[in-house]
């Protein structure tokens, strides 16, 4: 039975020509009757599309949310922002809309919805994270400046701005970047000898899953969401690099490597623009690690959202691995973990680290950035010193009257550490 609210939502369509008797000539009915009213719901597409100009602008800043959007959207995150960056880096000259809609709403139904951590919403966050980066980078690479030459480094004719291939790639493995996670990492997967450790060899075991699994979307539904449909050979190639070697580029073992190979290539050629096609995918490559990374530079309520889920994420591994017959780490013991010591060893292990080494590239969003890891720093580091260990579910206790000097001790040192490093940067050029 239909009820009252039912039809107040139902459509309210034209009067038909049924309705009173057809006119013989306009002269018998000068004035056309026309519905006072028209009500036509929104389709899906359009609330979202509606959703995600509400939002533009704020996917670039580092107070975006992906908690909100998730909310406003209905849960669809990640399509939401994939339609952000469909309009605002102009994508429609490599790619269809209705491939592109269709593939990032498949890759948003594979991500798993029970992981506390690496989810939808996170990969939204990765990928505003990215589009944030990227419009940086661009300015960086687009100043006017030499050209591109041969050197230690650089050299080549890649040089120039971001384009619409590069730039398109980078979107689809930001968003891809955790799809399908099982919500435990590599080692357990390794030392469980599950199926995908098997296929992968053991190597980079989740991060081999995701970028296969972002090209098989490509190929399911007879070509419905081949994203990369429009591009040439060549694009496509360029394109596939891209994404497969970013996407691997997030393995958190790979960190090391990574960081020490970004560094060498700015002391061997500090501008950016000059690098050749190796050291621009290196670039990229980078990139897509630090969006991954970055949370913590986000406001407090965010940064410690994100903190929780993946303690909580990680609880559940060590519950799984004591299952098993292993024995937890001190990181997914559920009864040893320290959730401010977790997140201070890993802002200062790997976050810090990276964002330091960009602070001549992209210096105007490593400096605001370090601001703001210096406001969590801080309240991390307060949390610590009072005992508070956190575990999933709990709740934080108030912070002390002296917090706000502290802050602003901990966002000043950042911010210094950061503008010295740009500026040692930036004497290489001579």
């Amino acid at each position: 039975m239909e009820s009252p609210m039912d039809k107040l939502m139902s459509p309210l369509s034209p009067r038909k020509s049924a309705d009173k008797p057809a006119a013989a000539s306009l002269a018998e009915d000068p004035v056309p009757v026309k519905p006072v009213c028209s009500l036509e719901l929104p389709t899906a597409e359009e609330r979202l599309a509606a959703i995600a100009r509400f939002y533009s602008d704020r996917v670039f800043s580092l107070s975006f949310d992906a908690f909100d959007i998730s909310a406003a959207s209905g849960g669809r995150p990640l399509v939401a922002v994939g339609i952000i960056a469909f309009e605002r880096l102009g994508l429609e000259e490599v790619a269809d809309r209705a491939k592109y809609m269709a593939w990032f709403s498949a890759v948003e139904r594979a991500y798993t919805d029970t992981n506390a951590y690496h989810n939808a919403a996170h990969g939204a966050d990765v990928l505003a994270g990215t589009l944030t980066l990227l419009s940086h980078l661009d300015t960086t690479l687009s100043a006017p400046g030499p050209a591109p030459r041969g050197g230690a480094g650089g050299g080549g004719a890649a040089g120039g701005a971001v384009s619409k291939v590069e730039a398109l790639a980078l979107v689809l493995a930001a968003a891809a970047h955790d799809v399908g996670h099982p919500g435990v990492g590599n080692g357990f997967l390794a030392a469980t000898l599950s199926p995908m450790a098997v296929f992968y060899n053991d190597e980079s075991i989740n991060e081999m899953m995701h970028a296969c699994r972002a090209f098989q979307i490509m190929l399911e539904g007879g070509g419905a969401c081949n994203v990369l449909g429009k591009l040439s050979r060549a694009e496509f190639g360029q394109a596939r690099r891209i994404i497969t070697a970013t996407i691997l580029a997030t393995d958190m073992a790979k960190h090391g490597g990574l960081l020490d190979e970004f560094v060498a290539a700015q002391a061997a050629c500090p501008d950016v623009r000059l690098w050749d096609d190796k050291g621009r995918l290196l670039l990229f490559r980078i990139t897509l690690h630090l969006a991954d990374l970055m949370n913590p530079v986000r406001p407090w309520p965010l940064a410690s959202a994100y903190g929780e889920g993946v303690v909580s994420e990680a609880a559940r591994q060590g519950d799984a691995e004591r299952a098993a017959g292993l024995v937890p780490s001190a990181m997914t013991d559920r009864d040893a973990i320290c959730l401010p010591a977790a997140q201070l060893g890993f802002m200062t292990r790997f976050l810090k680290p990276v964002l330091i080494a960009f602070a001549g590239v992209i210096p105007d969003f490593v400096i605001p950035a370090a601001a703001s890891f210096g406001d969590t720093e801080a309240r991390w580091a307060e949390m610590l010193a009072a005992g508070v260990r956190l575990p999933p579910g709990g709740c934080y206790p108030p912070f002390s009257a002296g917090i706000g000097s502290d802050v602003a001790l901990r966002r000043a040192r950042a911010v210094e550490e950061a503008v010295a490093a740009r500026d040692a940067h930036w004497a290489r050029f001579g």
